[in-house]
C-alpha cells in the first residue's frame, strides 16, 4: 500500500530460474498485460527502448557481478500511442546463504514528466548552442558555405536527425539548397513542388505558403501527414517541423527539421526555431548582395580601390590592379 501511495511498483527477478514477478502497476508501465508476459529476463528486455537496452542489461550485470548491492537504471519502455515512457526502476541484490547473488528485488516508478522537463531544458540549451553557431558561421560571406553549415550545424549540435534548407525559385518550385544528416535520398523522393499547387501539400510549402511554422509532433499518428508517411518513417523520422524565412516582406524559402523522437518540438523551441529561421533568411539575403556586390566590383571595367579611414588599401578590382601593375595580395 505504502508503494501504492508512491506510485511505486514492486518486482523481483530471480536470476536461477530466470523468472520476473510483476505486479499490475509494473506491466502498465511496460504496456504488456499480466498474462501476455512470460516473465524472462529477455521478455522483459525486449519491452526495453532498444537504445536503452544495452544500458539496462549492463546494470544488471553489473549488480551481480561487481558485488555491488544495489540495481538503479533509468530507460526508457517502447512508445506507447506514439508517446515515449521514461520509468526508474531501483532495486537490492538477494544473495543466498553462500553469499552468492541469487535475484533482485526493487520498485520501478514512471518519471515521465521530469525527463521531459530535463530534455526541454537540454534541447533548449542545445538549440542556444546551435544559434550561436550558425550566426557566427553567416559572417564568413559564403552563401553555399554558410548554408552547408548552417544545416550541418543543427545535426551536429541541435541533436536533429536530418535538416535541410529550400529556397523558392523564379518559377514558384521549392529547390533543395543544402542539407545534412540521415538524409539517405528522401529529397529525392520528395520531388521538388511548386508552391501551392501540390496536392497534397507537404508541410514545407504549406509554412511558405502560410508564413508560419508548420510542426508535425508525431508523424506516425498525425492525419496530415498521411501522403509522406511511410518514407519519413522508413527514414527514421518521427516528428518534422518546417520554419519560413522571408526577403522583402514575401516567404522565399523555409529550414526543415527532423526528429528521431515525437513530441519533441514544444512552443518555446518552436518559436526559437523560428527566429533562426529568419536569422538564416537575413544571412543569406545579406551575403547575396554581398556576391552580387562582389560581381559588379570584379566585373567592372574601371579600376576601384577601397580605402580605410587611415588611407591604408584594404581592396581593390583586377582593373586597378592591372593599370597600377601590382597582383592584389
Amino acid at each position: 500500500e505504502e508503494f501504492q501511495a508512491a506510485r511505486m511498483h514492486p518486482w523481483s527477478w530471480d536470476r536461477v530460474s530466470d523468472r520476473t514477478t510483476w505486479t499490475p502497476g509494473v506491466a502498465e508501465l511496460f504496456g504488456v498485460s499480466m498474462d501476455a508476459f512470460d516473465g524472462k529476463l529477455a521478455s522483459f528486455l525486449a519491452l526495453v527502448h532498444p537504445d536503452d537496452r544495452e544500458a539496462v542489461r549492463a546494470a544488471i550485470d553489473r549488480a551481480f557481478a561487481g558485488g555491488a548491492s544495489e540495481f538503479d537504471i533509468e530507460h526508457r519502455v517502447l512508445p506507447q500511442a506514439g508517446r515515449v515512457r521514461w520509468v526508474q526502476g531501483r532495486g537490492e541484490v538477494v544473495r543466498d546463504e553462500a553469499g552468492l547473488p541469487r535475484a533482485i528485488r526493487g520498485v520501478v516508478w514512471d518519471v515521465t514528466a521530469r525527463k521531459e522537463i530535463e530534455l526541454g531544458k537540454a534541447r533548449m540549451r542545445r538549440l542556444l548552442a546551435v544559434v550561436a553557431a550558425i550566426n557566427r558561421e553567416s559572417a564568413r560571406g559564403d552563401s553555399r558555405a554558410f548554408l552547408d553549415a548552417a544545416c550541418r550545424i543543427a545535426v551536429e549540435e541541435g541533436g536533429f536527425r536530418f535538416a535541410w534548407i529550400g529556397r523558392r525559385d523564379a518559377n514558384g518550385r521549392l529547390v533543395p539548397l543544402a542539407s545534412a544528416g540521415q538524409e539517405d535520398g528522401y529529397l529525392e523522393l520528395q520531388g521538388v513542388r511548386a508552391i501551392g499547387t501540390d496536392v497534397p501539400e507537404g508541410p514545407t510549402m504549406r509554412a511558405i505558403r502560410e508564413r508560419r511554422p508548420a510542426v508535425c509532433s508525431d508523424i506516425a499518428n498525425d492525419p496530415a501527414y498521411a501522403p509522406f508517411r511511410e518514407d519519413a518513417l522508413a527514414h527514421g523520422f518521427r516528428a518534422s517541423a518546417a520554419f519560413p524565412f522571408e526577403h522583402d516582406g514575401t516567404a522565399v524559402g523555409a529550414l526543415n527539421v527532423y526528429a528521431e523522437q515525437p513530441g519533441v518540438f514544444e512552443e518555446e523551441e518552436v518559436q526559437l526555431l523560428w527566429r533562426l529561421a529568419s536569422d538564416i533568411g537575413h544571412a543569406l539575403e545579406r551575403i547575396e548582395r554581398e556576391e552580387r556586390y562582389r560581381a559588379l566590383f570584379e566585373q567592372a571595367g574601371d579600376g576601384i580601390v577601397v580605402f580605410r579611414e587611415d588611407r591604408v588599401v584594404v581592396d581593390a578590382n583586377s582593373a586597378f590592379c592591372a593599370m597600377h601593375g601590382y597582383a592584389r595580395d
